[in-house]
């Protein structure tokens, strides 16, 4: 892992690289992530960029080109020696804006702003235009690369999509880089472990004046919320949390007969990250004593 940095800063100081480097055409990428920006890809809804970087990919000339079930557009670059491990390139296509989420670009003193334009049409942009590069320079690698627009890789996908991809190629890789629009310029070569939780409060439920004092799943939800705020996780090695969605409730004068949250945990660690989970379970628990409401808490993350 420590020869990682030299080796990157070797490749990107090669007369090799820089004249590559020169040809690409910046201007170019960036319209090319503004059209794929533009096509609506919300997690789980994937196929349109799916199938418009499928047709990239065979324009650039890869083998080998298809889009699985799960909207995983694929294809191969092949090397002098397809028995030796091939290197998987991906980026992901999917977004965290919601179907209908207006996607106008704006530019303002030299930039651009748009939903979803960085994270991370930017990105597969940049795979895109990686392939191309490849086919406009006849680059013949020692090794097969595969080149890979992912879905799923965003909120609940939970990976799914790389995972798909994965299982398919698994055994034939190597290696692998991920570009991410929002990292280009950076090298990252550690991953964080993730783990998601969804609960949910359930209650009798009322009516607001009528069973003042009973329990409401909404109150119970909020008691365990103030507990998951109170915890402290390390700084070193960083560990975080994050309550991401919140809902409940059925009318402002009733009680809430079941409230839910989405929980995010991470860490640098893997044994921190479950150090982790069980003080949240211990809070999830000291919630549920309250009489007549109930938790319920599924894994919908485990990265």
């Amino acid at each position: 892992m420590e020869a990682i940095p030299q080796h990157v800063t070797s490749c990107a100081q090669s007369a090799h690289f820089h004249s590559l480097a020169q040809a690409i055409d910046a201007q170019q990428v960036m319209q090319a992530a503004v059209a794929i920006q533009q096509i609506p890809a919300p997690t789980f809804d994937e196929q349109r960029r799916a199938e418009h970087v499928r047709d990239r990919f065979i324009a650039a000339g890869l083998r080998d080109v298809s889009i699985d079930a799960l909207h995983n557009a694929v294809g191969r670059w092949p090397g002098a020696d397809p028995a030796r491990p091939a290197l998987l390139v991906s980026a992901h296509t999917d977004t965290v804006f919601p179907a209908g989420t207006d996607l106008t670009v704006r530019e303002e003193s030299g930039r651009l702003y748009g939903p979803g334009l960085g994270d991370n049409s930017l990105g597969v942009a940049a795979l895109v235009a990686l392939a191309a590069l490849f086919a406009m320079h006849d680059i013949h690698p020692s090794a097969d690369i595969w080149f890979a627009a992912n879905s799923r890789e965003e909120g609940l996908g939970n990976l799914d999509g790389i995972r798909a991809i994965w299982n398919a190629l698994g055994a034939r890789l190597g290696a692998a880089i991920v570009i991410e629009g929002m990292a280009l310029g950076r090298v990252y070569h550690a991953g964080i472990a993730v783990r998601r939780l969804h609960v949910v409060c359930r209650a009798p439920g009322g009516h607001s004046w009528l069973h003042f004092g009973q329990p409401s799943a909404v109150h119970g939800l909020i008691d365990l919320g103030a507990r998951i705020l109170a915890l402290t996780p390390p700084h070193k090695p960083r560990t975080t949390f994050n309550i991401g969605l919140i809902h409940g409730g059925h009318s402002v004068n009733s009680l809430a007969c079941e409230a839910e949250l989405y929980l995010d945990l991470r860490s640098e660690e893997p044994a921190c990250l479950q150090a982790l989970e069980r003080v949240v379970r211990e809070c999830i628990d000291a919630a549920g004593q309250a009489p007549l409401l109930t938790f319920t808490t599924t894994v919908v993350g485990d990265r």
